[in-house]
């Protein structure tokens, strides 16, 4: 079961070290279960490119990727579903990939 992931920028993107070298992402449509009353959700952000990949986690459904070099990046998302003072989730599912490129 996979859940859906897009951007929400560009579709032209800038390689570059400032802020508005970014790529926003957002989960699309619904989350593949609904979490548990004592339940939290966190989100993995993978961002790989030929000179290095980065990982974010964060509670958040989306996420802004930098893109300081110029080429193809592939980002893909994790969801882990975790009861309150759990470290194990009990369930976890990855999105789509997606690629961008950065002139």
């Amino acid at each position: 079961m996979l859940f859906t992931i897009t951007t929400t920028n560009g579709p032209e993107y800038t390689a570059g070290l400032s802020a508005d070298n970014k790529v926003h992402v957002e989960v699309m449509g619904d989350l593949p279960i609904q979490p548990a009353e004592n339940s939290k959700l966190v989100f993995t952000w993978y961002c790989e490119h030929n000179l290095g990949s980065w990982t974010y986690g964060t509670g958040f459904d989306w996420n802004d990727y930098r893109i300081p070099y110029q080429g193809v990046y592939t980002m893909q998302a994790k969801i882990e579903y975790l009861r309150e003072g759990k470290t194990r989730p009990y369930a976890a599912f990855w999105s789509n990939r997606i690629s961008v490129h950065a002139l």
